[in-house]
Order: C-alpha cells, then structure tokens, then sequence
C-alpha cells in the first residue's frame, strides 16, 4: 500500500490515478475526502483517510501498512509538513518517502518558495526514512491557469519576464515519475531535476497555443510591480504574489533553460513536449 498527500492536487491526483491503474492500494490524505473522485473508478483500490499535514494529531495511522509515502508539502508550512509526515513514516516502518521539491531549489536561488522547498528537502535528508526528491521545473499547465481567460478573451497574454526560457514541464510526466520512484527499486538518496524538452519563452508559447487554436495571439511583457497588482486586484494577498515573482525571477536564469534527461531516465520514455500538451488540453484555450 502506498500513501499519497496532496492527493487532490495537480500532481497528486495523477498519481492517486496511476497507482490504481496499476493495481496498487493507495491512502489518500484529504482534508476534506469526501465524495472525492478517484477512488469512485478505482475498482475499492482507493482508501481517503482524513487527516492534515498541519496537524500531527490527524496522521496517526496514516502509514500503517505502506511501503512508501508520496509528500507534497505547500507554501512556508513545508518544513513543518515533511517533519509531521517523516515522524508517522518512522513510526510506520515505511520503506521511502517520495517527495517533490521545486528545481530552483538545487540551484541557490533565495526567493521564498524556493528556500522552503530546500528546507523541507533538508528535513527529509537529515530522518531516517530513506528519501528520493524530484524536482520539477515550471508546470505547463499553469499557461492555463494564468493565460486562458486573457487568450479566450483578449487574444493576449500579458506576464513579466518574458525575456527568459524554462523548460516547463508536463504535470502528468511528474505524475509518472513519482509513481516509477515508488514502486522501482534504486531510487532511495537520488534527487532528480525534471524538465520538459526544450526551453522556451513566453512569447514562444503563446506562439504554440495561438498555433493549435488557430489565432494570432499576442504576448505583452508587463513589470513586475503590474503584474503584482494584477494578482493582488484578483484576490491574492501582498506576500504570496511576491513570493510568486520571486520564483518567476529566479526561473529566468540559466539553471531554468536547462534541459535534463532525467523524466526519460526515470520513466523510459522522453518527456512531454510543450506543444503536445497544449494539443491535449486545447479546450482550455477556446
């Protein structure tokens, strides 16, 4: 049996789903669980165990029985977090911790998500469970989380740092390479950087998705102090949008445009390209 957290989420989802394909038993941390979807299609393989990374007091059981934990940890409460599942994990006798941190992370950026998700690397790396971190680059989905409503609407998108290249990267890759790095053997004290195939900027993906939806599309790089308001006119508190283009900042480096090999090493077969996911997920974007 294998533990999943954040198994709601973008990531987290895919690997509830993945495990059950593979007829493994999962125990999926909620909050809230539910009526939650994927054990509904599971065939039973799905357990939803109520509990909170917060709250220590709620995971009591949580890993009884599993061989492995996958963590996603979120936001400043990370260290916290890793440390409140890395004490039931112990207890339990589970054999890994699966754990996804943030590329950045590996690289010396100082940014404030980047310094919690290498803290709550460093938790894990100092317990006695074994451990194996993936790292992955910016998400491709989050071009439609942020850019839908303006290319639907506006035929525009309108973002900082637009000079800078990311291999951005598929969330179902991720998905697929926790799933590997709970199940295969060898991949205890590894650290993985999980990228996409090739680096591209802003104004090139907007050029992808104008392509697939058949409109000329038009990408505006805006300040920093803009796109701020932006986010903050849209609900988000003052510190959590610094702490977004603090990382948007940090990804406009070099380490950022790096590709690594590391999804097809892990999964055996190369990682997702850009324009195949906005191919799958062009909906979105109409």
């Amino acid at each position: 049996m294998i533990v999943v957290t954040g198994a709601t989420g973008t990531v987290g989802s895919g690997v509830v789903k993945r495990l059950a394909g593979r007829g493994e038993q999962v125990r999926a941390l909620s909050r809230h669980p539910s009526g939650q979807g994927p054990g509904a299609d599971a065939g039973g393989l799905v357990e939803w165990f109520a509990g909170d990374l917060d709250d220590p007091g709620t995971l009591a059981g949580l890993a009884d029985g599993a061989s492995a934990v996958f963590l996603l940890t979120t936001g400043e409460q990370g260290p916290a977090q890793s440390r409140n599942l890395l004490a039931e994990a112990e207890r339990a006798g589970a054999g890994l911790i699966v754990s996804i941190s943030a590329l950045s992370a590996g690289h010396g950026a100082t940014d404030p998500i980047s310094a919690w998700h290498r803290a709550a690397e460093a938790v894990l790396e100092a317990g006695p469970v074994p451990w194996c971190v993936l790292r992955p680059g910016g998400f491709m989905s989050n071009t439609a989380l942020y850019w839908a409503e303006s290319i639907r609407y506006a035929g525009a998108v309108y973002a900082p740092f637009g000079d800078g290249r990311a291999a951005i990267i598929d969330p179902g890759d991720i998905a697929e390479c926790a799933v590997r790095c709970l199940l295969d053997p060898g991949h205890a004290g590894r650290t993985y950087d999980l990228t996409g195939p090739q680096a591209l900027s802003n104004g090139e993906q907007v050029q992808v998705i104008g392509h697939a939806i058949g409109r000329d599309l038009t990408y505006v790089d805006v300040p920093a102090e803009t796109a701020k308001k932006a986010m903050v006119d849209r609900g988000m508190p003052a510190d959590a949008a610094d702490a977004v283009l603090g990382t948007l900042a940090a990804a406009n480096t070099d380490f950022a445009a790096a590709v690594t090999g590391d999804v097809e090493a892990i999964t055996g077969h190369p990682a997702t390209s850009f324009p195949e996911w906005v191919a799958a997920n062009v909906a979105a974007f109409r």
